[in-house]
């Protein structure tokens, strides 16, 4: 009966790893999942391209940058999967109200839970590695059999470590927040931790050390890095003759350390939840006293504009899945921006007396690809209503033109995400450039920012944060190689052209120029397509099964 009841709720937990609202592919979480393995081992396949290309013959500091940069991708590609999976492991009110009068133990529940969050942390990591796993680890040993079969067993073990101490690592503080806190006040800071815990991933990815020598092993701060002490648990495991053997020594035990602590932490917390809090978590609510510290702008109430712009940023205020959503993107353009401020640190020469040449083009590409990711974080989560059995309030106050509602969702658009963008970037643009060539940058971003606008409002026919949204639109491994293969070329190089034309007042001119009717263009298209729209849309239906030929 107990093996029944583990293997029902491990298929259900399983479908419920990741969140329904950001499905694709129907919908459908298996499907979903199927995606992500195929883009991990796209992923890993970039790896191997190297070593393809070069045909071998790598130096021993060269081979170590690249053991590093996968245990890096790894614990990175782990934590972010945990962080997405914050609430899969600890049980919620669904869970208690609907498993409690049954008959099931909470031991069963627990195992169930923590056996489908493994066995998607597993499918992960082996996808991640499916191709690197098979191909480096023979440069990684000294050519014989006996070394090679060693390299492999170290390579697969560190990967598994790492990925695990990152994975406990963030079940240990979700759970020490989730018992030293009260339950409304945990459900109030969790989103916090969670958005803080997924920046913080990516911030470390992008900033740490790339290189990896004998001199930077050797520096005591290198030693605070989690990847560098699974960089010495391999080293340990494969058999390293380097003259630091002892640097490796100290790391692979800090590494052991550090997992044995993790995943005391985890089975501890996991255990107090499950036992001291499930109780509970019936009887506290879950809805969240509203903060008198954070007051939002009253917009005039005359206004539509006003209205609806202040409608949407009391959604993003008070809605934690909104909030939680959007803040991933913006974790992510974080990170973006702080990669290329890493590869700008590299350039030889400060910024100042060096415009004229391409020197700070990444510093540019940084601002455009975080206007991108806000705009389009904003336009994603705005297909998701706040309150979908209120929605009958738009309805029933739908007196205005659709074309009122189009400017009023374009207002809103431009408060929520290009403005916090186009102001970050003043102040970074006005504190290392001169105010001259900051203007300039900042009138080519904010042109920029609006003709994204146009584009995300193409076919918007609805008020965000009120229509019925269907998951399913959208397809991670296209979009992923379409940002990275399309989006980071043009973005690049569009930056370098600006800094080119920066000193040439013509040129300068020619560029606002094109912008300015892109613009207008976009503008006059997103109007002629919106003005036969005779109603706003408040539902999203699938499209027909049997489509008319209009054959009479």
């Amino acid at each position: 009966m107990k093996v029944f009841q583990f293997r029902v709720l491990y298929r259900v937990f399983l479908l419920r790893v990741v969140d329904l609202e950001l499905l694709s592919a129907n919908g459908d979480t298996t499907k979903l999942l199927g995606q992500l393995a195929a883009l991990l081992a796209g992923i890993s396949f970039l790896f191997c391209l190297p070593l393809l290309i070069s045909g071998g013959g790598w130096n021993e500091r060269d081979l170590w940058i690249m053991e590093h940069l996968f245990i890096q991708t790894s614990m990175l590609t782990v934590g972010l999967f945990s962080v997405l999976s914050w609430e899969s492991i600890f049980p919620d009110k669904r869970d208690v109200l609907v498993l409690a009068p049954l008959p099931v133990a909470t031991p069963t529940i627990f195992i169930a839970k923590l056996a489908a969050l493994a066995y998607a942390l597993g499918a992960a990591i082996v996808s991640l590695n499916v191709f690197t796993g098979l191909a480096w680890p023979l440069l990684f040993s000294s050519g014989f059999a006996a070394s090679a079969i060693r390299s492999y067993i170290a390579y697969w073990i560190t990967m598994f470590a790492a990925s695990a101490f990152m994975f406990f690592s963030v079940l240990t503080l979700q759970g020490i927040a989730s018992q030293m806190l009260p339950r409304q006040l945990y459900l109030r800071v969790s989103a916090l931790l969670q958005v803080s815990t997924f920046c913080l991933f990516l911030c470390v990815f992008f900033v740490e050390p790339t290189s990896v020598t004998e001199s930077v092993l050797l520096n005591p701060r290198i030693h605070w890095l989690p990847t560098f002490w699974f960089f010495g648990f391999f080293q340990q495991l494969n058999g390293s003759s380097a003259s630091i053997k002892p640097i490796f020594a100290a790391l692979a035990s800090r590494a052991l350390m550090a997992l044995i602590v993790s995943v005391l932490g985890a089975t501890t917390t996991l255990l107090l939840s499950y036992l001291r809090t499930m109780r509970k978590i019936v009887e506290a609510p879950d809805i969240v006293p509203e903060s008198r510290v954070v007051k939002c702008p009253n917009f005039p109430a005359h206004s539509l504009s006003g209205a609806i712009t202040q409608f949407c940023l009391r959604t993003l205020l008070r809605s934690r899945h909104h909030r939680v959503i959007l803040s991933f993107y913006f974790g992510v353009g974080l990170a973006v921006v702080l990669a290329y401020v890493n590869i700008f640190s590299i350039v030889e020469g400060p910024l100042r007396g060096r415009l004229s040449s391409l020197a700070a083009a990444p510093f540019l590409a940084a601002s455009v690809l975080m206007m991108c990711v806000a705009i389009g974080g904003i336009r994603i989560v705005s297909s998701m209503p706040i309150v979908l059995q209120a929605n009958w309030i738009f309805r029933i106050t739908e007196f205005h033109a659709p074309s009122v509602y189009l400017a009023s969702a374009r207002r809103a658009f431009c408060v929520l995400g290009m403005v916090p963008v186009w102001l970050g970037s003043s102040v970074l643009f006005f504190v290392f450039w001169p105010w001259r060539l900051a203007l300039e940058h900042l009138l080519v971003l904010g042109i920029f920012g609006m003709i994204l606008i146009e584009a995300c409002l193409f076919g918007f026919q609805r008020i965000p944060f009120t229509c019925a949204y269907l998951p399913g639109k959208g397809n991670l491994q296209y979009v992923f190689w379409a940002c990275a293969f399309l989006l980071l070329p043009l973005v690049s190089a569009g930056a370098k052209v600006e800094m080119q034309v920066f000193n040439h007042p013509l040129g300068y001119g020619a560029i606002i120029m094109i912008l300015s009717m892109t613009l207008a263009v976009a503008r006059w298209h997103t109007k002629e397509v919106f003005r036969p729209v005779a109603r706003m849309q408040f539902d999203e239906v699938d499209p027909p099964e049997i489509i008319s030929l209009s054959l009479n």
